[in-house]
């Protein structure tokens, strides 16, 4: 495990209990009986969901799926997941790391995108879902934009590790 290898859902009881994995459980679940009806591995049909996932959404890219990853065969370790704490620099030597030196801070930022369609399940368990950006049903650049802005009050209860000071209201 360790990689685009599928031990999410081959070692769910294990991985979806990492901190950052929080909440994935339930998508595992519900994907878990479609892997078992089908010829695939769950290294290719995680990266399959994740393509059509994410090119369903609007505005976003038409990314293809490549099959033919092997399926892991022990857990990943914890601490692979860059966290929300983490420093940007933290942040893309962990990716250098993993992509073995083939993204470099542009390309981290690319991969970071995705945050746009995604919600925080755990940084403030008593509002867990909330989206990142004001239009988490688009794929585009809100996220960041957002980022940038000054921040005038918590989206949740504050104080949580993780969470910062939204620039907008609710």
């Amino acid at each position: 495990g360790g990689g685009a290898d599928g031990s999410i859902a081959i070692f769910a009881d294990i991985e979806t209990a990492f901190h950052p994995n929080v909440g994935l459980d339930e998508i595992v679940a519900l994907q878990k009986p479609f892997i078992a009806r089908h010829n695939i591995s769950h290294a290719d049909f995680i990266q399959f969901a994740g393509a059509i996932g994410a090119s369903n959404c609007a505005g976003a890219p038409q990314l293809a799926a490549f099959v033919g990853r092997k399926d892991a065969t022990q857990p990943a370790p914890d601490g692979l997941v860059p966290e929300p704490f983490h420093t940007p620099d933290q942040i893309f030597d962990r990716i250098a790391d993993a992509s073995q030196g083939e993204f470099d801070p542009i390309l981290t930022v690319w991969l970071l995108t995705a945050h746009t369609v995604a919600a925080a399940n755990d940084v403030d368990p008593a509002h867990s879902g909330l989206p990142f950006d004001s239009t988490p049903e688009l794929w585009d650049t809100q996220f960041f934009l957002e980022t940038q802005l000054r921040g005038t009050s918590f989206p949740g209860t504050g104080g949580n590790q993780g969470e910062v000071e939204s620039p907008l209201a609710g």
